[in-house]
């Protein structure tokens, strides 16, 4: 598992993210690090190496799900952010052209799986009809260590968008990168991610 400064990078990084993005008088930065912590105790009893699924990630995303949750009962510009990341991440994916044959259609709406389960890490007891159906045709147990595969910006990107949270103008400032660049590598490594994945249609 992770040493305390490993936690603790996890915890604060992302709460910082989200701080930044939602400040709120009633919360403190102190209050989302320490829900974060509370979603890694989480994540110690609920984790299984079996699925192959690498901890940082699996960690990270339950982190930043803990700290969300407390913030929703706090803030309506929560909600608001979420979607603007959502709707950032599926037009990198989805062609402008709206001409595309039925194989960049079907090639269009996996991509867009890939985002949705990075986004969000769906296990059996969550709904084991959902992951089985998303099991059938995508291989849960490898797509987070394919992830490890991909060159250049491409890891980063993808860390830094799905499991930090930070929007395509946050990514691009901390690489030295335009917005649009990012949109580009997003949607390049989400591709390549589905071209390395075991895909069974």
């Amino acid at each position: 598992m992770l040493s305390y400064k490993e936690q603790h990078e996890i915890c604060s990084t992302i709460a910082k993210v989200i701080y930044i993005k939602i400040r709120n008088a009633s919360v403190d930065y102190s209050d989302l690090v320490q829900s974060g912590f509370v979603g890694l105790l989480i994540c110690e009893k609920k984790y299984d190496y079996k699925k192959n699924i690498p901890f940082q990630w699996y960690a990270g995303k339950r982190v930043r799900g803990e700290i969300l949750n407390l913030l929703v009962k706090y803030s309506e510009e929560l909600a608001l952010y979420n979607k603007h990341l959502s709707n950032e991440r599926n037009n990198s994916i989805t062609p402008n052209d709206s001409r595309i044959d039925l194989k960049q259609a079907a090639n269009t709406v996996v991509d867009l799986a890939f985002s949705y389960i990075l986004d969000e890490i769906i296990e059996p007891e969550d709904d084991d009809k959902l992951y089985n159906e998303i099991d059938s045709v995508i291989d849960l147990s490898k797509l987070y260590t394919n992830i490890e595969l991909l060159s250049g910006n491409a890891k980063q990107v993808l860390q830094g968008i799905y499991l930090h949270g930070k929007s395509f103008t946050e990514l691009g400032e901390s690489l030295g990168l335009s917005k649009g660049r990012i949109s580009q590598i997003h949607k390049e490594a989400i591709k390549n991610l589905r071209l390395i994945s075991d895909i069974k249609f």
